[in-house]
């Protein structure tokens, strides 16, 4: 990220900021050169302009210190501001064990409160805490001077399932190729999800509801279709940037809200401002709070703990709270 008078500035024009500024007397050091000589190739520079971020090419020969050192010495001489961090890794939360029983249909059923007929929605009891069937009323029968639009949440995640029975009608279809995400690991445009989390996270968003299959979804029967944007691998893992190319290719692409379950113990001021960058677009960023069982404010977990700072972004716990039993945190949950 480089600014100059308070204004989102491109790092490639840098090179020649500095040449007019110094004119004959400006001495490089190799290491500067080697650096100008990236920023002087376009293919090294990647621009994701929704969120105001430029990503250098992990094929330029500059190490991040040698980057920072340069940047330091353009702020020195142009009042250049300037972020620059290494591509860390970021990852799934584990889930607890006791989130992992499976329920059968044989349990469950459907769920007259809810009038829904998914046969495992009655062993949804967050459905009914939360009071969704309010919500999905209010929608259903809408003040005509504010029409309901559609809304596309971006599963920021492992990808998701494209033939699973209850997500297969739900799914975001890119208008230019008919395709229902990207994968940002194998730069393609198939998000099959080879871990099962991205799959999981979606069913609970937007998994078609009263289809007689499966589990009832927050967005019920409504105009809710998921984005499924792979950037975490089978084993859980990913990185940084490509976690920051799905939020951008997210807003480009007229997601309003996404859904991000990992994160990491090290801050990055970058991704801060990437997701409050775009806030300022009117996108909301959802965050898990992980699952160490530890409180955020000793033990801090990103991108989660940015909520302080971003008003709109959202910060998600779990609760061990039913029908009868009053609202209280998971002992694995953090927050």
């Amino acid at each position: 990220m480089v600014e100059h008078g308070g204004k989102a500035l491109d790092c490639r024009q840098l090179p020649n900021m500095a040449a007019r500024a110094f004119g004959t007397s400006r001495r490089l050091t190799d290491e500067d050169r080697m650096f100008e000589n990236c920023l002087l190739n376009d293919d090294m520079v990647e621009d994701l302009s929704a969120i105001g971020v430029q990503i250098i090419n992990s094929n330029c020969p500059a190490t991040t210190d040698q980057i920072s050192n340069y940047m330091k010495n353009v702020h020195d001489a142009l009042d250049v501001v300037s972020i620059v961090e290494p591509d860390r890794e970021l990852f799934l939360y584990t889930t607890p064990e006791h989130f992992s029983l499976r329920r059968t249909q044989a349990d469950c059923g459907p769920n007259p409160r809810l009038d829904t007929n998914d046969p495992l929605s009655s062993c949804q009891p967050s459905l009914e805490l939360i009071d969704i069937a309010s919500a999905w009323e209010k929608i259903k029968n809408p003040d005509k001077a504010k029409p309901i639009k559609e809304v596309v949440v971006a599963v920021i995640d492992s990808g998701i399932d494209p033939n699973h029975p209850d997500l297969v009608n739900q799914l975001w279809r890119n208008p230019k190729d008919g395709s229902v995400g990207y994968n940002f690991i194998n730069n393609d445009n198939d998000p099959t999800d080879d871990n099962g989390h991205g799959t999981h996270c979606a069913g609970v968003i937007a998994a078609e509801t009263n289809n007689g299959i499966g589990v009832a979804s927050v967005a019920g029967a409504l105009g809710v279709k998921v984005m499924a944007l792979k950037f975490l691998g089978s084993y859980g893992s990913g990185s940084t940037a490509d976690a920051l190319r799905a939020l951008n290719f997210a807003i480009e692409n007229g997601a309003q809200v996404s859904s991000n379950s990992y994160g990491s113990r090290a801050a990055s001021d970058i991704f801060q401002q990437a997701i409050a960058n775009a806030a300022a677009r009117g996108h909301i960023f959802v965050a898990a709070a992980g699952n160490d069982g530890a409180s955020v404010d000793i033990s801090p977990t990103y991108p989660c703990v940015y909520t302080k700072d971003v008003p709109s972004m959202l910060c998600v716990a779990a609760t061990t709270s039913g029908p009868n039993t009053p609202v209280a945190l998971v002992e694995t949950t953090s927050a």
